[in-house]
């Protein structure tokens, strides 16, 4: 919040349809960025390939198991370690995120690089793919890790430019590569062109954060314990996005070009189409989020501790509220639109790109499993920016479990024209739940906030106290004008006396 938004807020200022454009689009590479490379790449791959056979669908799967894999595991620190990054922010020590950022890189990499080889000895493939597959996880993951870090930064443009020169890079050393090595070669281009936004990512964090000391901190990791609602929250809806994956590629449905390489290739692609149109949604979240909600936000705040009046801060309150509806309308407008616009060209499309007919179905209602995904995203996150993450992690548990259970049924009787059924309906479920938590909790949102005030420790009464000429003095309790703190004031014997006889 205070650093990617202020530069986002200045080509707003501009008042020009460029400055809105060129801002959308690298909030969107900000928020999502190693996906979208990856989605560029694996489409032209899909037309310039030299692979044959099954090659390209080994290539096809390994990069997807790449981002499945990393991805679960983020899912363990992404929100605790955002939550983190922001209470340094606001505490205005700036000095601790290399250090922090260090130390994440060294445990995500062991991590991601343990988990990367142990399942790459399941491919009956040579060592030097499976090295690769263990590179690509420890790559990937950095790559979500640096992500999270990045909104610290306010030099969006070369980060936008960064992931742009990385898909092509990408994209070129995996075409020239396998020329040479075949599916090892292109396997290792497109990793290597992913290691190279890495390196540049990493550069623009130590250079714009500074560097205090090279040396790793690790008391970043007492937020995966500080904030175990967050923590779920996150793994839960990363879960829940790969669920019907992984139940149809360990079903009857499952296609596998070799050992430890499962897919089920109508699915996986029209999925795969269908999350490529939420790609504006994103964009439009990040730049109102990180713009006017972030101004309505802190003026809300602002107004408590300043103590104004009550009538101020329910003015600020109903600005919170004016500006999600309209966040929320924009993107049901955007998202709307071109979900319909792919709902009835989809054959047209489909055609077009040269995909089969088959996945006509599929696509269809993963277009509407995507459009209600990116509001549940909206409303989950809006949820933890007000402290309310017992809220999102329900939300986010609805989302898991729906998908799993109906995923299964469908699975179980065989409904090949309702795959992704269980997707949409998992998607609605947690969208209207985590609405509902919402608009509950931005109507008690003051009472809310006030009443999670910590409250001062009671003071039990003092004993009496024994005066100079040796007798009890009266002991009376008198509250502060702050009414914090009690102060005894022991009163004289004489005056007692005195009072008495008037």
């Amino acid at each position: 919040m205070a650093g990617i938004g202020f530069k986002l807020q200045k080509l707003l200022d501009e008042g020009t349809y460029f400055g809105v454009l060129k801002g959308f689009l690298f909030a969107t590479f900000l928020i999502a960025g190693p996906w979208i490379v990856t989605v560029i790449v694996i489409s032209l791959l899909n037309h310039f390939t030299r692979l044959q056979g099954n090659q390209y669908d080994i290539l096809k799967t390994s990069i997807v198991y790449v981002y499945a894999f990393s991805l679960l595991l983020t899912g363990f620190y992404q929100m605790p370690l955002t939550r983190y990054l922001a209470d340094e922010l606001y505490a205005g020590r700036i000095e601790s995120l290399v250090p922090s950022f260090l130390g994440m890189t060294m445990v995500v990499a062991t991590v991601q690089g343990v988990v990367g080889f142990g399942y790459s000895l399941l491919l009956p493939l040579s060592w030097f793919y499976r090295y690769t597959f263990m590179g690509g996880m420890v790559i990937v993951g950095l790559l979500w890790l640096a992500g999270i870090y990045l909104s610290c930064l306010r030099d969006f443009e070369i980060i936008g430019v960064l992931y742009i020169v990385g898909a092509i890079l990408s994209l070129c050393f995996s075409l020239m590569f396998q020329k040479k090595f075949g599916l090892e070669g292109a396997f290792f281009g497109f990793i290597f062109g992913h290691a190279l936004i890495l390196m540049g990512l990493t550069f623009r964090i130590l250079r714009e954060l500074g560097l205090p000391g090279l040396m790793p901190s690790f008391v970043c990791l007492k937020s995966l314990v500080n904030y175990p609602d967050h923590l779920l929250a996150g793994l839960l809806y990363n879960m829940a996005i790969w669920v019907d994956k992984f139940l149809y590629w360990m079903s009857d449905y499952r296609q596998y070009p070799c050992r430890g390489l499962y897919s089920f290739g109508i699915y996986d692609t029209a999925i795969f189409l269908a999350y490529v149109t939420i790609i504006p949604a994103l964009g439009i979240f990040l730049m109102n989020v990180e713009t006017e909600f972030y101004l309505v936000y802190r003026k809300f705040y602002g107004a408590i501790i300043r103590q104004l009046s009550f009538r101020k801060i329910v003015e600020s309150r109903e600005d919170i509220k004016r500006v999600l509806m309209f966040t929320f309308f924009e993107m049901v407008k955007v998202q709307g639109a071109l979900t319909l616009v792919v709902y009835y060209f989809a054959p047209e499309i489909l055609r077009k790109i040269h995909y089969v007919p088959e996945l006509l179905s599929t696509l269809r209602w993963g277009v509407w499993g995507a459009f209600f995904q990116a509001l549940f995203l909206f409303v989950s996150l809006v949820l933890l920016y007000f402290e309310f993450a017992r809220e999102a992690l329900w939300a986010n548990f609805t989302f898991f479990a729906v998908n799993a259970l109906l995923t299964g049924l469908i699975i179980h009787f065989r409904l090949d024209d309702y795959l992704a059924a269980g997707y949409v309906i998992s998607t609605i479920m947690a969208f209207m739940q985590a609405v509902y938590f919402l608009r509950r909790g931005l109507r008690d949102l003051i009472f809310i906030t006030f009443s999670r005030q910590p409250i001062p420790h009671e003071i039990p009464p003092a004993p009496p106290r024994v005066g100079k000429d040796g007798r009890l003095g009266e002991i009376v309790m008198i509250r502060s004008a702050i009414g914090a703190d009690l102060i005894n004031c022991i009163i004289p014997e004489s005056a007692l006396e005195e009072k008495a006889k008037k």
